[in-house]
């Protein structure tokens, strides 16, 4: 998930402090390990040319994949973890297996495997073949910033082995999330979210709470005869936290059983291969994570205790049914003390306020380039623009896409410098939640009354609601390209009540020519063509691709038709997608699709792919369009995915009625079946003709077919390639 530069912090601590200048558990007499099997025996030596590390890390998976099912149980498929190991230049790939390493030759990249490395940061996750992957960059370099951070808080930085050993560990990590995870929809049955990472200023209590709680876990890991003391601590302060802040207690839950696993896995493996990569975090990593990812990794070491007190089965179990938390299956048992005194934690509290302050407080080296900056444009010599970025993320290609920014294309490609990134010599600083951009003067941004909009880092001041504001131009920042003006400033405020202001786009409000397409994207009436002027009025491509929670009017048009009530998939366990297409005559549609939220992002980013290369879609509605007929629905030739059914001609449930299946161009790309009586079954029934696949006619999906690429390479199995019926429209996920 993406992070600005102080939400990536605690991702940086996470994975750095705990390498740099911590002892190793296995060096603690009192400390007794799980059954994680503890393998010796000699690695290669560490060289950092691509060659060898390559070598290294083939000697590394035939190690762990064999200890995978030992570490977690057989859910962890090890045909599923085969590593992509991508050079830094980006101009040459492994696929490293047990079986050995073989290079994936250029002439063999797909454009999406291209393009995924082309982006590649970190990692990504891709199809080779018949063979599910997950890509890493193999570059000791970017962990730069993790040692300017680590020793800006006073830590060393990692050494070579721990980052080797940390690429492994994010391999394993990031693979049992997609692919043990992600493939069983049993892990995120309770998806109620909650977003802590953008508020400011930090809330330290629930932060305290909660690592009171871990710190009393890991003194019950490195002396067991505490344990019951130990225990009954952890569970005082984490019903404390529960009790207090119950809201982010409940939206984190999923959180913290994904993570917490995720992250014991990654851990418990390498360190078999790499005994110097810690299996548990210190103490000064539980103070210094600040976010929910980096508090959840912290949860590691529940499942730790969990499986050193023989209840590996139980946690499994009850881990993936998604629904209790691994600190909560740890202490179920267990009975708060009734007259706690808080006081006799008064030092640890003292200990993580400091570490929080340290990160967050007005001397944070942190925040000093944002104080640096506001001291200097105190006068209101240069005006600054504050931006609220919820959606905003840092592109893999070092680019900064703000998706918020909804009359701009700000694809702006930044060279990381310092704490912010450098554009044409000007800075823009990411703070938290918050992009400030430097604008030359007050006269590029105006109110109508023509008085100038001031913003500072440190506060925006709020202006009345009935008036709007105009950017003439962003003179001076070059690669800034603006496709709409003018735009208005539209005012709002975050759950703190912070102000911030979202550029809209105003032009063509007023054109004739364009308000009915307007108003088409506006209201979002799918099935309706548009023009590319009304696309880039509007806000542009960006804003006109989504996957977001159901609106209220699109559920309340899905009752008794698309959905029904049912046990088994709600809500919240869909997404709606916006997104715009093509036809075969060059028009541009408006389209929408309901589909399962473990897919949402992945279609809605093959569905603008497609829109980009203009291949033609001819309809893409709501099936409730239809009444929910397929049928009628297919005869139409819609594109759809969700619909609570059965297969055709049996009462089993389709991958439809989970929205995991998505349907392309039906009535060109129907469906078949040949019965033992030589009749053939087909459906739409009006497209018998298009059962000859030799024929040549539009909307034809086929081996050589843009769909059936990106659909198969983001892991979808296509109907076609079906032996005991054929169903050409049909991509589902495989599980």
């Amino acid at each position: 998930m993406s992070k600005n530069i102080l939400g990536m912090l605690a991702v940086v601590l996470t994975f750095g402090v705990m390498l740099a200048g911590c002892k190793s558990d296995d060096n603690s007499e009192k400390t007794k390990e799980p059954s994680t099997p503890q393998e010796t025996t000699d690695m290669p030596a560490l060289k950092l040319d691509f060659e060898s590390l390559a070598d290294w890390y083939l000697a590394a998976v035939k190690k762990c994949h064999p200890q995978m099912q030992k570490v977690w149980d057989s859910s962890a498929n090890p045909a599923d973890f085969n590593l992509l190991l991508v050079k830094e230049t980006k101009d040459k790939v492994y696929l490293i297996t047990p079986e050995g390493k073989q290079e994936v030759k250029q002439s063999e990249w797909t454009d999406g495997f291209r393009t995924a490395i082309e982006n590649l940061d970190a990692f990504h996750h891709i199809r080779l073949g018949d063979k599910r992957c997950t890509m890493i960059l193999c570059s000791i370099q970017r962990f730069e910033k993790m040692d300017q951070a680590l020793v800006m808080m006073g830590h060393k930085p990692m050494s070579d082995l721990e980052k080797v050993g940390e690429n492994l560990a994010l391999f394993y990590h990031e693979a049992f999330h997609q692919y043990v995870q992600d493939g069983d929809s049993r892990w995120t049955s309770d998806k109620t979210a909650y977003n802590r990472d953008n508020s400011y200023p930090i809330v330290y209590e629930p932060r305290i709470y909660r690592k009171l709680a871990l710190f009393a876990l890991k003194k019950a890991w490195e002396d067991p005869s505490q344990k019951a003391a130990q225990y009954a601590r952890a569970k005082y302060w984490t019903q404390k936290y529960e009790s207090a802040y119950a809201e982010e207690a409940q939206g984190i839950k999923s959180t913290d059983i994904t993570e917490s696993t995720a992250e014991y896995f990654g851990r418990a493996l390498v360190h078999s291969v790499v005994p110097q990569y810690p299996q548990l975090h210190d103490i000064d990593t539980i103070n210094l994570s600040s976010d929910l990812d980096g508090e959840s990794y912290m949860m590691a070491i529940v499942i730790n205790l969990l499986f050193r007190d023989g209840r590996q089965a139980e946690a499994i179990s009850t881990i993936t049914s998604g629904k209790v938390t691994p600190i909560n299956i740890l202490l179920k048992d267990v009975a708060a003390p009734a007259n706690y005194d808080e006081s006799q934690d008064a030092a640890d509290m003292a200990t993580i306020r400091a570490a929080m302050d340290k990160t967050f407080g007005p001397e944070s080296p942190f925040l000093q380039p944002v104080a640096q900056l506001t001291a200097q444009h105190r006068g209101g010599e240069n005006v600054y623009l504050v931006v609220k970025f919820n959606d905003g993320y840092i592109g893999n290609d070092g680019s900064f896409t703000l998706s918020e920014f909804k009359g701009l294309s700000c694809d702006i490609n930044m060279q990381t410098v310092g704490d912010g990134y450098e554009l044409s010599g000007i800075t823009i600083l990411e703070w938290r939640s918050y992009l400030i951009i430097p604008i030359q003067t007050a006269d590029n941004l105006t109110l109508t009354n023509e008085k100038p909009v001031t913003a500072y880092p440190s506060k925006v001041y709020e202006i009345t609601c009935d008036l709007t504001a105009t950017l003439t131009a962003v003179s001076g920042v070059e690669g800034l390209t603006v496709t709409a003006l003018p735009a208005k400033v539209e005012r709002g405020k975050d759950k703190l009540g912070n102000i911030y202001f979202v550029l809209t786009d105003s032009t063509g409000q007023d054109d004739p020519e364009l308000a009915p397409s307007l108003a088409t994207l506006q209201e979002w009436q799918a099935g309706s063509t548009v023009t590319e002027e009304a696309v880039v009025a509007f806000g542009g491509v960006d804003r006109c691709f989504a996957a977001e929670p159901i609106p209220d009017n699109v559920w309340e048009r899905m009752q008794g038709k698309t959905y029904k009530e049912n046990p088994h998939i709600g809500r919240d366990d869909l997404r709606h997608i916006r997104a715009l297409h093509w036809d075969y005559d060059s028009q541009i549609h408006v389209g929408e699709m309901i589909c399962n939220q473990l897919i949402a992002d992945r279609v809605a980013n093959i569905l603008r792919q497609l829109y980009d290369a203009q291949y033609p879609i001819q309809l893409m509605v709501l099936p409730d369009e239809f009444d929910a007929d397929d049928e009628m629905q297919m005869r139409a030739n819609n594109s759809s995915c969700f619909c609570y059914r059965a297969i055709a001609g049996t009462t089993k449930l389709s991958k439809h009625a989970r929205g995991l299946a998505v349907d392309i161009n039906t009535l060109y790309n129907p469906y078949y079946k040949d019965r033992e009586d030589g009749t053939r079954y087909v459906q739409p029934a009006t497209a018998v003709e298009y059962c000859d696949r030799t024929l040549t006619f539009p909307y034809k999906i086929d081996h050589d077919d843009l769909c059936f690429k990106l659909f198969t390479e983001a892991g979808f199995e296509w109907g076609g390639d079906w032996t005991s019926c054929k169903d050409f429209q049909h991509f589902e996920l495989i599980e």
